[in-house]
């Protein structure tokens, strides 16, 4: 069941801008899920449900756009 704090799924394949990104997010109180690429934010819409989903327009494997 989901509750009342807002969700973001953050994409980036830059690992410290994924961390930074996480933390900021986190601290603002959103619940937040991050992956390191297209296909992973992908798998994991349907179970994290977010509510707004960040993700970076130039990644390897599957980008933003793509995705």
């Amino acid at each position: 069941m989901k509750n009342n704090i807002p969700r973001v799924l953050i994409a980036e394949d830059n690992r410290l801008t994924l961390q930074i990104l996480g933390k900021l997010v986190g601290k603002m109180g959103y619940d937040t899920c991050l992956v390191e690429d297209g296909y992973e934010a992908m798998r994991q819409l349907p179970s994290f449900g977010p509510d707004l989903v960040l993700i970076d327009v130039s990644m390897p494997k599957l980008d933003g756009y793509e995705a």
